[in-house]
């Protein structure tokens, strides 16, 4: 008899890194802390205390950790986004959500891909 093992083809664009940090979401009416459990070039995906229905455009705020955020190092990224997930969490009254980045700078871009690779790396050894 022979054991089948299928290998999980990995479909998304790009690669994306667990992340331990916090940003700031605002729809224009209320700024919303989130938790952001992952991050990828494309977006992130996170816990917050309010539901936010789906194609909701956000401005998005978040400080990054470096590769030193022991010495208190953070990026600032700012972007425009759009929610492209909502489902009710774990966690009792908070939801989980997929954003999208709508617009992300150059710099910006650079500053993510840093903290992808950085965190990646650190998981490998």
């Amino acid at each position: 008899m022979t054991a089948v093992t299928e290998k999980k083809v990995e479909r998304r664009k790009y690669p994306r890194a667990k992340a331990d940090f916090h940003a700031e979401i605002d729809n224009g009416f209320e700024a919303v802390r989130a938790k952001v459990d992952n991050i990828s070039l494309s977006g992130i995906y996170c816990e917050v205390d309010k539901k936010i229905s789906l194609m909701t455009k956000l401005d998005l705020n978040m400080l990054i950790p470096t590769t030193f955020p022991s010495r208190g190092e953070f990026f600032r990224v700012l972007c425009t986004s759009v929610v492209v997930r909502t489902e009710p969490s774990k966690h009792k009254g908070k939801y989980n959500i997929a954003i999208l980045f709508s617009s992300l700078s150059e710099s910006a871009r650079n500053k993510v891909s840093s903290y992808i690779v950085a965190k990646n790396l650190s998981n490998k050894v």
